[in-house]
């Protein structure tokens, strides 16, 4: 049996309005390391107009270096979704 894909259906010209991202072992390594070029990827997606955010079960305390790090300034979810704060 196949499974349909996430977008199937969608008009090709589709573009999200908000992407949201985990922080560690995602855009972070082990150590809590962000690549130049997770941030450039993330630049990028906002330019597009795409609104990112992070979901992460962090506190705000320290979810929120994450963020500036990232370059994101708007909201971000914490505490496992718990808080949303910008």
């Amino acid at each position: 049996m196949s499974v349909p894909h996430i977008v199937d259906g969608l008009p090709i010209d589709w573009t999200p309005q908000l992407i949201a991202l985990d922080i560690d072992d995602t855009l972070t390594l082990h150590l809590g390391e962000m690549k130049p070029r997770v941030i450039d990827a993330i630049a990028a997606v906002r330019a597009q107009g795409v609104e990112v955010v992070l979901a992460t079960g962090r506190s705000f305390s320290t979810t929120t270096p994450v963020a500036r790090d990232a370059g994101i300034d708007g909201y971000v979810v914490c505490s496992n979704g718990a808080i949303l704060g910008d």
